[in-house]
């Protein structure tokens, strides 16, 4: 997905979750916070700014740490 139907998409979003392994920069976690979603990744993303400064939900990852985090997300009531 790119251009306007991306943003489109980004602007229904409740919420975005990144449950990688690995990963670098990504793109899609800045665009989701550039649209202002609440967020959850895990520490596969290897992004330590964003946890010491409290950014998203930093979980383990794996399965467990996910829906850890995405009951964390619910329970922010910003997804409702």
């Amino acid at each position: 997905m790119t251009g306007q139907g991306k943003t489109d998409l980004f602007a229904l979003g409740k919420g975005f979750v990144l449950p990688s392994r690995s990963e670098g920069l990504s793109s899609a976690l800045l665009e989701a916070m550039a649209a202002g979603l609440p967020f959850v990744y895990t520490e596969g993303c290897h992004f330590p700014e964003l946890a010491r400064e409290h950014g998203g939900i930093e979980v383990p990852t794996g399965v467990e740490g996910v829906q850890t985090g995405l009951r964390t997300l619910l329970q922010m009531g910003e997804m409702a």
